[in-house]
């Protein structure tokens, strides 16, 4: 992943979201999900399914891998009463963070740091959860090694992540996807990488039809908006370049071209 790229793409998606005609002060950058099980609750469905997934005491301390700009870690906090750690290579998803968290009074206040899944993860912690994060790590067995040191035995991790279904077909090089994200690792390839560092598969949910898909309009967008050149992208064309990416995926997705799958990991 391209560091100076992602920190580009945080600052674009906090300015993309501030300027909506509706205020909005949703920071959650995961994917739409509708129908979760688990849940019945309609907003923040996806947070409250990792929520009930992890089930966590009051007196845990969770770590949020790529934790954007809080608001899982956020939400946790508030509905939960644990005490999260987020983890972002981003300054800016960091700095915001810090901000929302202490604008909405919570106790305990998460904490977020800058970090990389390239380098050890500093504290030990009681369960751990990923949301659409792994797949931008370049090393996956070393990314899952360093999760698991930093886990308890016997604690949890839950990721949810966007997969390529078959390695038999050709893998989508998403070079220019926005977020930085260069191809999609197979599910098999993350199961493999956690049972070597550790962690043992409990749980496989595919999530693929509750992904809220693109309308016909984005769809039409696939391919027909040019991508804009590193470091010189107007704001207009890096809007329409997001929503290219955003039609692409989610075709991918409603076409299961691409699978969305939560699969809960025992640290042994």
């Amino acid at each position: 992943m391209d560091p100076n790229r992602y920190e580009r793409q945080a600052r674009f998606e906090y300015f993309r979201r501030r300027f909506r005609p509706k205020r909005s002060r949703d920071l959650a950058i995961h994917r739409r999900t509708v129908g979760l099980p688990r849940t019945r609750i309609p907003s923040d469905s996806l947070h409250e399914f990792v929520a009930r997934t992890l089930n966590p005491k009051s007196t845990e301390h969770l770590l949020d891998l790529g934790c954007g700009f809080g608001a899982a870690a956020r939400y946790m906090a508030r509905t939960r009463g644990v005490m999260v750690t987020g983890v972002t290579n981003s300054v800016t998803q960091c700095r915001i963070a810090h901000r929302e968290s202490a604008l909405d009074g919570l106790a305990p206040k998460p904490d977020f740091r800058l970090g990389s899944f390239d380098h050890e993860i500093e504290g030990v912690f009681t369960g751990a959860y990923a949301i659409e994060s792994l797949v931008h790590s370049s090393n996956l067995v070393a990314t899952l090694q360093h999760i698991a040191r930093a886990l308890i035995p016997n604690s949890c991790l839950l990721v949810v992540d966007d997969y390529w279904p078959n390695k038999g077909l050709e893998n989508p090089k998403l070079d220019t996807v926005a977020w930085g994200v260069h191809e999609f690792w197979s599910h098999n390839e993350i199961v493999v990488s956690a049972e070597s560092a550790g962690l043992i598969p409990e749980m496989v949910i595919d999530l693929s039809d509750n992904v809220k898909v693109s309308s016909k309009l984005l769809r039409g967008l696939v391919g027909a908006v040019p991508d804009p050149s590193v470091g010189a992208a107007s704001l207009f064309a890096t809007q329409l370049n997001f929503w290219k990416t955003q039609a692409q995926m989610h075709s991918m997705i409603e076409c299961r071209q691409q699978l969305y799958i939560a699969t809960l990991f025992r640290r042994i």
